[in-house]
């Protein structure tokens, strides 16, 4: 999973954070299979982002974000 991190100094980077996170939204939901990456856990299937913006990845609270790091390695 890449977090894209964009210059929060930019006035513009807020834009672009919502542009990007619409765009990865709607392309994970037509092309999965190049946007989604499937992991394992317990024999459950999961589906994790392969891109997601710093913004996004920000608003998911830490345990989310704890689990989703030790299921992409």
């Amino acid at each position: 999973m890449k977090i894209i991190a964009l210059d929060e100094s930019n006035p513009q980077s807020y834009g672009l954070y919502t542009a990007l996170d619409s765009l990865f939204y709607f392309l994970a939901e037509r092309l999965p299979m190049i946007f989604l990456v499937d992991v394992y856990l317990d024999g459950e299937k999961f589906q994790l982002p392969k891109y997601i913006t710093k913004l996004h990845y920000d608003s998911i609270d830490a345990q989310t974000q704890a689990l989703m790091n030790e299921l992409n390695q």
